[in-house]
C-alpha cells in the first residue's frame, strides 16, 4: 500500500438519496362568469451519508426536506367591466438534518448520571474530542478528531405561509382601476442545538510534564487524558447549552389601489399606492426580548440604565408597527412616433421588517444557557495540569438553568446581549427607470433604458453593529489613557463569577468609555463590546445602469436578443443584504461612520452582454431542403438555440488582518492593485499595493474595495438541439440535446486575498503572504451534457 497507507482503514458506502414530486391542477367553469381552479405541488429530498465504521458514534447524517403549496383561486366576472378576484395559498416549507441513530440515546449507559441525562433538551451522545498529538496527530489536518453527536449536528427549520388576497377590478371610461388587500400570516419553527448532550475536549496537556508552560508538546497524548478523563484547559466552546426550538409567528398585511389611465390612444399613466403593514412578531411561549436603552434600575446598590424587557402574556411582541409604510407608485408610456415608444416610471417599496426576519438566536437571552466544564487547572507551579472535575462528574454542581426572563433587566449583566430594536424603520426600495422603444422594419426592436435603485434602511446581517464599539473619534482622542485602570462602579451588581469582569473594583478605561460598561465580553474585545443589534437599519445602496436590448423576431426561422448592461452598484453595506454572491465578509472599520466602508459592491458588475439566438433550420416539410414522410419526421423541424454571456468580475474586497487591537483595520493603500497583475492562477495580482498602517487609531487608507482589479469574468456558450414529434393532435413527444459551456471555457474563482503582518506595523513580507493572490477554483462548471424528453398528452 505505501508507505503513507500503512495500517490504514478502508471503506466503501452508499449515499443514497431520493426525490419526488407530485403536482396537479384543476380548473372548474362553475359559470360563464366564474371560474375556480385549484392547485397542488408536494416536492420531497431525503438523503443519507455513508456509516463507515457502522456504528453510532460514528454517525451517517441524515437530511429531509418536504416542500408542500396549495393554492386556490375564485374569479367572477361580475359585468362586463368589473371582475373579483380571490386567490388563498398555503405553502410549507420543512427541513430536518440529524446524525443518524444517536437521538434518544441514554447516555447513563456510558456512566453518566442520570441527573444529567435529564437536563438534556434533546438526548444524543456526549461528544468526545481529540486535539492534537499522540493518538490523533493529523486528523481534519489540525489535529482534531472525536465520537459522539457533534456540535451543531441538529438542526430543524419549517416554515408555513398562509396567504389571502382580494382585488377588485373595475373599468370607467379611460380609467382601468383595481382595489385590494393582502394577507399574510408566517409560522416558523426554528432551532440547532449546539451541544445539548454535553463537549468534552480532550488534548496531550493533561498527560504532559509541561501541560501548562509548554501545552505537553511532544510527550502528551489526548486519548491518555481522555482515559484519565481529565479535559484540557480551555475547552474552545460551551461544554452543555441548553438549546432552544423557536416557534415564531409574523403577519403582514396591505391595502392598496391601481389606476392605468388611457387620457389618449398614445398615451398611458399608471399610478398607484399601496399601504404595508408589518406588526410585530410573537413566539408562542412568548421568549423574546427587547433592549430599552432609557430603562433605569438599580441591582445591589448600583443605579444603570439600558437593559432588557421581556415579552409577557399581556404584551406577546416586543416590537412597534411602522404605520407610516406607504408606497407611491407611478409610471408613464407615450407614443412619440408611430414606431417610438418613450417609457419612465417610479415605484417606492417598504419590507421586509426586521421584526418579520428575526428568529430566536437573536433576541433569547435568558432563555438559552451554557455550562462551562472545568476538567483541570494548573498546579501550584504553572508547570502542569492537575484534575479538578473528571469526566465521571463533569459538573458536580449541576447544570446552569436557563433564567427565562426572571432577572428582568439584570440580565446578562456582566456578559453580552443580543437583541433586534423594538423600533426599527422597514427596508426601503426606491426603483426609477426612463427609456425609449423604437421599432426597426423587418421585425426589430431596439430599447434603451437608464434603471437605477436606491436602497435605504439595509441590515448588516452578518457583520452586527455594536452599540459598545467606541467610534475612531473616541479612541482617537483617548488614545494614550485607554489601558489605564479606573474605577469599575458595576462591581457589585456582576454576580455571574464566569462575567470577564466579575470581582473587579478596576477596569481598563476604555470598558468604562462603552456606552453600557454593564455589558461587555471583556478582555480581547479591545474597542468595546457587549451589546450586539442584530436588527439594525444602517446600510444603504444604490446603483444606476444604462441598459440596450435588440431584438429580433421570428424572421426566416430566426430570432436574436441581445442585450447589454453598463452599470454600476455603490453600497456601505456588502456584508448584509447585499451579501448573496459578493465576497466582502470584511467588518466595518466604524460603525458609528459608514462613510468609510462607502464604494463599490462585490456584487458590481460593470458591464455584461448576452444574446440569445434560435434558428429553424430550413430541413424539413415546405422549407428549403423540402422532405417528407419518414425523411421529414427524423430530420425535419430541428431548433438550433444558442445562448453566450460575456462579463466584468466582481471586485475584489479589501482585507482586514492589520492586527490592530482596537478595532477592524484595513491596510493602507499605495498603488493600483491592478498595475502589472499577472493575473493567472498562480498570482492573479501581488499584495504589494497594500502597506502595514502605523497608526493604532486611524483608519486605514484602504477603502472596502481595492482599486483597479476585479476577478476574472464570466465567458460561456450553450447549444440546444430539440425538435417536436406530433401524434395526432394533443399528443406531442419533444428531444433536446444541451451542450452548457460548450467550450469548457473556465472562469477562475475568486483570488485568495488575506494581509498577514507577524505584529502590529511591520510590513508583512513574502513569506507571511504566501499563497496571496492564487486562484484554488472554479467559479463556474465544467461542460455538460444533456439529453431530455417530454411527453404531452
Amino acid at each position: 500500500m505505501g508507505q503513507y497507507h500503512s495500517n490504514n482503514f478502508f471503506a466503501a458506502g452508499s449515499q443514497p438519496e431520493t426525490d419526488q414530486r407530485f403536482d396537479v391542477r384543476l380548473d372548474d367553469n362553475i359559470t360563464q362568469a366564474q371560474h375556480l381552479f385549484g392547485r397542488v405541488s408536494i416536492h420531497r429530498e431525503n438523503g443519507t451519508s455513508p456509516n463507515f465504521f457502522h456504528n453510532d458514534f460514528y454517525a451517517a447524517t441524515t437530511s429531509f426536506d418536504h416542500d408542500g403549496n396549495l393554492l386556490i383561486g375564485y374569479d367572477w366576472t361580475m359585468s362586463s367591466s368589473t371582475v373579483l378576484q380571490l386567490r388563498g395559498s398555503a405553502t410549507r416549507h420543512y427541513e430536518d438534518s440529524e446524525p443518524e441513530g444517536q437521538l434518544g440515546f441514554d447516555m447513563t449507559t456510558l456512566g453518566f448520571s442520570s441527573a444529567l441525562a435529564s437536563s438534556s433538551v434533546l438526548p444524543g451522545i456526549p461528544y468526545i474530542s481529540f486535539n492534537s498529538g499522540g493518538s490523533c496527530p493529523q486528523a481534519g489536518g489540525g489535529g482534531v478528531c472525536g465520537l459522539g453527536t457533534p456540535p451543531y449536528a441538529v438542526f430543524k427549520f419549517a416554515v408555513t405561509n398562509y396567504d389571502f388576497s382580494a382585488t377588485l377590478n373595475k373599468v370607467l371610461g379611460r380609467h382601468e382601476l383595481s382595489f385590494g388587500w393582502d394577507f399574510q400570516k408566517q409560522f416558523m419553527n426554528v432551532g440547532q442545538t449546539l451541544t445539548p448532550d454535553g463537549f468534552y475536549q480532550f488534548e496531550p496537556d493533561a498527560t504532559s510534564n509541561n501541560g501548562v508552560a509548554g501545552g505537553g508538546a511532544g510527550n502528551g497524548d489526548a486519548f491518555a487524558s481522555f482515559l484519565l478523563g481529565v479535559g484540557t484547559l480551555t475547552q474552545g466552546q460551551p461544554n452543555w447549552t441548553t438549546d432552544i426550538f423557536g416557534a415564531n409567528s409574523n403577519p403582514y398585511s396591505a391595502l392598496f389601489i391601481q389606476d392605468n389611465w388611457h387620457p389618449t390612444a398614445t398615451l398611458t399613466i399608471n399610478a398607484g399606492l399601496r399601504w404595508d403593514a408589518f406588526p410585530g412578531a410573537t413566539e408562542r411561549f412568548n421568549r423574546m426580548e427587547y433592549f430599552d436603552s432609557t430603562l433605569g434600575y438599580t441591582v445591589n446598590g448600583v443605579n444603570m440604565t439600558g437593559g432588557e424587557v421581556f415579552s409577557s402574556g399581556s404584551h406577546r411582541s416586543p416590537y412597534l408597527t411602522n404605520w407610516r409604510d406607504f408606497a407611491p407608485r407611478f409610471g408613464l408610456t407615450y407614443r412619440v412616433l408611430k414606431n417610438a415608444v418613450v417609457r419612465g416610471g417610479f415605484g417606492i417599496s417598504h419590507g421586509p421588517s426586521v421584526h418579520m426576519s428575526s428568529i430566536n438566536q437573536f433576541n433569547d437571552d435568558s432563555y438559552l444557557a451554557e455550562t462551562t466544564w472545568q476538567g483541570s487547572a494548573p498546579d501550584a507551579s504553572d508547570t502542569y495540569l492537575v484534575p479538578v472535575n473528571t469526566l465521571s462528574n463533569p459538573f458536580p454542581s449541576g447544570i446552569i438553568a436557563p433564567t427565562k426572563g426572571s432577572l428582568g433587566a439584570a440580565t446578562n449583566l456582566g456578559v453580552g446581549l443580543n437583541f433586534v430594536p423594538r423600533k426599527a424603520p422597514d427596508m426601503t426600495t426606491y426603483n426609477f427607470n426612463f427609456g425609449v422603444q423604437y421599432q426597426f422594419p423587418h421585425e426589430a426592436v431596439l430599447s434603451v433604458a437608464w434603471v437605477g435603485s436606491r436602497g435605504l434602511r439595509l441590515t448588516f446581517s452578518n457583520n452586527v453593529p455594536d452599540l459598545n464599539q467606541l467610534s475612531l473619534q473616541t479612541l482617537a482622542q483617548n488614545q494614550n489613557n485607554l489601558l489605564n485602570m479606573v474605577p469599575f462602579p458595576y462591581a457589585n451588581a456582576i454576580t455571574d463569577p464566569n462575567a470577564p469582569w466579575y470581582g473587579a473594583t478596576q477596569v481598563p478605561q476604555w470598558v468604562m468609555l462603552e456606552k453600557y460598561p454593564q455589558f461587555s465580553y471583556g478582555v480581547g474585545n479591545q474597542g468595546g463590546s457587549g451589546v450586539l443589534d442584530w436588527g439594525d437599519t444602517l446600510g444603504d445602496s444604490i446603483y444606476h445602469s444604462l441598459q440596450a436590448k435588440f431584438e429580433k423576431r421570428l424572421s426566416h426561422g430566426f430570432t436574436s436578443l441581445a442585450s447589454f448592461t453598463w452599470g454600476k452598484l455603490l453600497t456601505n453595506d456588502d456584508s448584509g443584504s447585499l451579501a448573496f454572491s459578493g465576497n466582502n465578509y470584511a467588518v466595518p472599520q466604524d460603525f458609528q461612520n459608514l462613510n468609510l466602508e462607502r464604494a463599490l459592491s462585490t456584487q458590481d458588475i460593470a458591464l455584461f452582454f448576452s444574446e440569445e439566438l434560435s434558428y429553424d433550420l430550413p430541413i424539413g416539410a415546405r422549407r428549403a431542403i423540402n422532405l417528407q414522410g419518414w425523411a421529414d419526421r427524423a430530420f425535419g423541424g430541428w431548433t438550433v438555440g444558442a445562448v453566450t454571456q460575456f462579463g466584468d468580475g466582481q471586485p475584489i474586497a479589501t482585507p482586514n488582518g492589520t492586527l490592530n487591537p482596537w478595532f477592524n483595520q484595513r491596510p493602507n493603500i499605495s498603488g493600483n492593485c491592478g498595475a502589472g497583475a499577472a493575473k493567472n492562477i498562480n498570482e492573479w495580482f501581488n499584495y504589494t499595493c497594500m502597506t502595514e498602517p502605523t497608526n493604532l487609531f486611524a483608519a486605514g487608507t484602504a477603502g472596502p474595495i481595492l482599486p483597479g482589479i476585479r476577478a476574472n469574468g464570466a465567458r460561456n456558450l450553450d447549444l440546444s438541439l430539440a425538435k417536436h414529434f406530433k401524434f395526432g393532435e394533443q399528443k406531442d413527444l419533444e428531444v433536446r440535446a444541451a451542450a452548457y459551456n460548450l467550450t469548457n471555457s473556465v472562469q477562475f474563482g475568486y483570488p485568495n486575498v488575506f494581509w498577514a503582518p507577524e505584529n502590529f506595523g511591520e510590513q508583512p513580507n513574502d513569506g507571511d503572504q504566501a499563497g496571496f493572490g492564487q486562484i484554488t477554483n472554479q467559479a463556474n462548471v465544467p461542460r455538460q451534457m444533456s439529453f431530455e424528453a417530454r411527453f404531452t398528452f
